[in-house]
C-alpha cells in the first residue's frame, strides 16, 4: 500500500474527525513590553496595532469552552500579562472549571504583589520565557533595555512562592565558532535549541560542537537550577506558518514559505539531525547531573535519536511530542474571534467563532464541531497527515509518538534525506543488534 493510499485509508477510519479537544489557547493581546528579534507573532504576523480580546467575547467563548468539555486553557499573547482584565480572566476561568497556564515573558511578575494577585485569582502554572542569562545578550535579544533585573526577580518572586512553573532556555548559535545565548522560561523549564544551519551536518559534528561548548550548556542549565528551576523541557525550534491558504495539502505546501521566509528560516532553523545529537548530548550530562528533570519536545523525526536514548525517555515519560494540530485535538481563539490550529500556525485562520457582532452571539458546540470536522479545517489536518518519508510507513514510532517532524521543515530542509539516515541507523540497525 503506498503513502497517500495509506493516509486515504486513515481518513477512511474517521481519524481525521476529532470531537474530543483537550486544550484551547486564549490569544488575549498582541501588545509586549519586549520586541523580540524571533517572536512569530510580530516578525511573522506584522501587528501594528493593538488589539485586546474583549470581556464579552471572552466571557462567551469561556462558556463555549465549557460546552465543549476543555480542560485547559493556555493564556498567550503577545504578552497576555498587558491585558488589563488579567487577573479577572483568570478568575473567571478558575469559576467555570478550568485548569489555567500563562506563557509570559515574566517582566510583570518582578512585581510580588502583582504575581500574588494572579496565583490568588486560580492561576495553576506559569511558562515564562527568559531570553538570555546575561543582560547584554537579553537586551540584544528583546531589543529592550533594563528589563533584563525584572526577568530574574520574576524567576526568584516565583521560586519564593513555590509556584509552579517553567524555565524556557533558547539556545542560538550565532557563529561558527559555536557562541550560544541563553534563554530562560518557567515550571517546565523550556530549552529551545536554535542552532545556525550548514551545508554539510554530520552528527559528529554536531556533538563535537556540544562538547567544544559544554561549559557554556553546564553554565545555563546550572544558571536555571539556581533560580529555582527543577524541571527543564528542551524543545526543537519550530517555524511558524505565515499564510492562510489551507484548501490542499498542495496549496499549503506550495503557499506557506515565499523566498523570504526561506531565507529568515535557513538563517536560524535547527538542522534536525543536529537538534537531535545536541538534545543526546544534554540527555549523557544529566545523567551524570541528575539535579534536573529534564524533558524532551521535540518537532524532529524521533528516528534521529539513538534508539537506546529515544527509548529510555519514552518509558520515563519525558518524551512529548507536539502535534495537537494534527490531531485536532486543540485551538487557538485570537482577539478577533479567528480560530487558527495551534499557536504555531498563527496565520492560519480556520474560521471565526462570531455568528453575531451586534448583540454578541457566538457559535454553539454543535456548530462549531461541525466546522471543526468539516471543509477547509478537516483539509488542514488531512494536509498535515503525511509520510514525509517512505520509511515512515513501517516505523514503530509513526502517530504514537512522531509524526515525522513539524511538517514546515520539509520546506526548509531535505526531510526524507534525514529521516532515511535516522531509520537506517537508528531503527535497523538496532533491530539487528
Amino acid at each position: 500500500m503506498t503513502s497517500r493510499s495509506k493516509i486515504n485509508s486513515f481518513s477512511q477510519n474517521n481519524k481525521f474527525f476529532q470531537n474530543k479537544l483537550d486544550i484551547a489557547w486564549l490569544h488575549l493581546t498582541n501588545k509586549c513590553n519586549l520586541n523580540c528579534s524571533w517572536c512569530y507573532v510580530y516578525n511573522k504576523i506584522g501587528h501594528k496595532t493593538a488589539v485586546d480580546i474583549s470581556q464579552p467575547l471572552y466571557n462567551l467563548s469561556l462558556q463555549l469552552l465549557k460546552d465543549l468539555h476543555i480542560k485547559e486553557l493556555v493564556f498567550i499573547g503577545g504578552e497576555p500579562t498587558l491585558h488589563p482584565n488579567f487577573p479577572q480572566f483568570i478568575y473567571a476561568a478558575k469559576q467555570k472549571g478550568f485548569k489555567s497556564y500563562v506563557v509570559t515573558n515574566g517582566v510583570k511578575l518582578s512585581n510580588l504583589d502583582y504575581l500574588k494577585s494572579l496565583m490568588e485569582s486560580g492561576l495553576d502554572f506559569i511558562n515564562m520565557s527568559f531570553v538570555a542569562h546575561k543582560a547584554a545578550t537579553y537586551n540584544k535579544i528583546t531589543r529592550t533595555n533594563n528589563f533584563f533585573d525584572k526577568a530574574v526577580q520574576a524567576v526568584k518572586n516565583m521560586a519564593h512562592l513555590n509556584i509552579p512553573f517553567s524555565l524556557n532556555i533558547i539556545i542560538d548559535q550565532k557563529d561558527k565558532k559555536g557562541c550560544f545565548s541563553s534563554t530562560v522560561s518557567a515550571g517546565t523549564t523550556q530549552l529551545i535549541l536554535e542552532t545556525k544551519r550548514t551545508n554539510t551536518v554530520h552528527r559528529h559534528r554536531a556533538v563535537a560542537g556540544y562538547q567544544k561548548d559544554k561549559n557554556k550548556y553546564v553554565e545555563l542549565l546550572s544558571f536555571v537550577s539556581e533560580l529555582g528551576a527543577k524541571e527543564v523541557n528542551l524543545i526543537s525550534c519550530e517555524p511558524p506558518s505565515t499564510h492562510s491558504t489551507i484548501d490542499t495539502y498542495n496549496q499549503t505546501k506550495n503557499s506557506l514559505w515565499n523566498n523570504q521566509n526561506k531565507k529568515q528560516v535557513n538563517s536560524a532553523l535547527p538542522d534536525p539531525q543536529e537538534t537531535a545529537a545536541i538534545m543526546e548530548a544534554l540527555y549523557l550530562w544529566n545523567r551524570k547531573n541528575p539535579k534536573l528533570d529534564i524533558h524532551y519536545q521535540a518537532a524532529i523525526p524521533a528516528c534521529l535519536f539513538r534508539r537506546d536514548i529515544l527509548k529510555d525517555i519514552i518509558e520515563k515519560e519525558k518524551y512529548h511530542p507536539n502535534y495537537i494540530a494534527h490531531l485536532g485535538s486543540g485551538f487557538v481563539i485570537n482577539p478577533h474571534g479567528d480560530i487558527h490550529p495551534s499557536s504555531h500556525f498563527v496565520n492560519v485562520k480556520l474560521f471565526n467563532i462570531i455568528k453575531k457582532k451586534r448583540n454578541l452571539t457566538l457559535l454553539t458546540k454543535d456548530e462549531f464541531l461541525k466546522k471543526w470536522n468539516s471543509g477547509k479545517t478537516l483539509n488542514f489536518r488531512k494536509a498535515l497527515w503525511r509520510y514525509p518519508s517512505k520509511y515512515c510507513e513501517n516505523c514503530p514510532y509513526w502517530e504514537k509518538y512522531c509524526v515525522g517532524g513539524n511538517p514546515f521543515l520539509s520546506f526548509v530542509y531535505d526531510l526524507p534525506r534525514f529521516i532515511q539516515k535516522g531509520y537506517t541507523k537508528n531503527i535497523i540497525k538496532a533491530e539487528i543488534r
